[in-house]
């Protein structure tokens, strides 16, 4: 059961099993989801219709998790697939503050943060292309300068020639 609760996980990809558990002191419980659970797993070796529950599982899996934010869950089979999940109702209604937490977290985030997001990408749209146009309107612009400049130098020289044609005419 061990390996089919690790595989349920990490298809979520967010789990690793414990090696050896129970074996040393820092190797606590059976799986651990990386900072959500420490789950002790309990299983049948021939499928049965009953599963006895014992208090000492989730004492000892709720004491190796009093030191780290994992949360303490049991889950045991009747030795077949058929995977229940326990845990203590101060553990269960922990889980149940986390979610509507979470949930309305992702609602807030749904209803405002989307049309703020939209609108910043329409006025960056917006000002996307009157840079374009901008750059455009620099490029002529500059283009006409150049052009300018270049009749000036023309003017400019035409002007020299004749002041020296002046100078000489008046010695």
């Amino acid at each position: 059961m061990e390996k089919r609760i690790k595989e349920d996980f990490e298809r979520l990809g967010i789990s690793y099993k414990q090696i050896n558990s129970g074996s040393f002191w820092h190797s606590n419980g059976d799986n651990r989801v990386v900072d959500l659970f420490l789950i002790e797993c309990k299983t049948l070796n021939k499928e049965q219709k009953q599963h006895v529950i014992k208090k000492e599982w989730y004492e000892k899996i709720a004491d190796e998790c009093k030191n780290s934010k994992e949360t303490s869950l049991v889950i045991f089979d009747f030795g077949d697939e058929y995977d229940i999940v326990s845990c203590q109702k101060d553990v269960f209604i922990d889980i149940v503050e986390r979610l509507i937490y979470a949930e309305n977290k992702l609602k807030k985030f749904e209803n405002t943060d989307i049309e703020k997001i939209e609108s910043l990408q329409n006025k960056y749209n917006e000002l996307y292309k009157e840079a374009i146009e901008l750059e455009k309107r620099n490029k002529v612009l500059n283009e006409e300068l150049s052009e300018s400049n270049y009749d000036l130098e023309c003017a400019y020289e035409d002007i020299n020639i004749y002041k020296e044609k002046l100078n000489s005419l008046k010695e």
